[in-house]
């Protein structure tokens, strides 16, 4: 005999959880109205319905944009760390 088994579980977050579990559910609605829309705009446009790679290809232009500028305060923005002595640098100056 099989036996199944379900449990629930109830979250109880704190002020700070809920606000990033709000940010989560909004960046996630985001991204499904993105990959929906996109969906029928080739579904009107070429006939034909795509899948989830070519959708998550036609984001990547998206996601690569350029960075956006740095908004905090200068005192407030990382530093890099020093080199250690005699180190160099990978990167060019």
């Amino acid at each position: 005999m099989k036996i199944h088994r379900a449990y629930r579980y109830e979250l109880d977050p704190n002020a700070q959880q809920r606000i990033l579990l709000a940010k989560h559910a909004g960046a996630a609605r985001f991204a499904y109205n993105w990959g929906l829309a996109r969906w029928e705009e080739i579904d009107e446009n070429e006939g034909r319905s795509p899948n989830a790679i070519e959708l998550h290809r036609r984001a990547a232009p998206d996601r690569r944009r350029a960075p956006e500028r740095e908004t905090r305060p200068p005192e407030k923005r990382r530093r890099k760390a020093p080199l250690p002595e005699g180190a160099q640098s990978s990167t060019p100056p």
